[in-house]
């Protein structure tokens, strides 16, 4: 009798090297890279906070001669932070603080 010849699995060589499409590494913690990551812009005031904080300082302004940025560059006072980032989310709560308002 004779035996069936041993089958081996072929692997067939990639076409093309391994890439993480996003063309900058990936890390594998976050220690240390805060910059690279995000991580800094994730961890400053919430949505939430950031509307109190505005509620507060409008009840507390002259609403005829304050301005978006004057609130805003108080709120990088207040929180100690660049908030550039937020622009679109703290000028939405302005805008919510000054409905509630009127």
């Amino acid at each position: 009798m004779q035996q069936p010849p041993e089958t081996q699995l072929v692997h067939p060589t990639p076409s093309r090297p391994a890439t993480n499409y996003l063309d900058f590494p990936i890390p594998t913690s976050s220690i240390g890279h805060e910059e690279d990551v995000g991580v800094a812009a994730a961890s400053g005031p919430s949505d939430a906070e950031l509307g109190i904080a505005v509620q507060s300082m409008l009840h507390h302004a002259d609403l005829n001669s304050v301005t978006k940025r004057e609130v805003r560059h108080q709120l990088e006072e207040h929180f100690g932070m660049n908030l550039s980032a937020r622009k679109a989310t703290i000028n939405a709560a302005i805008d919510r603080s000054l409905l509630n308002q009127s």
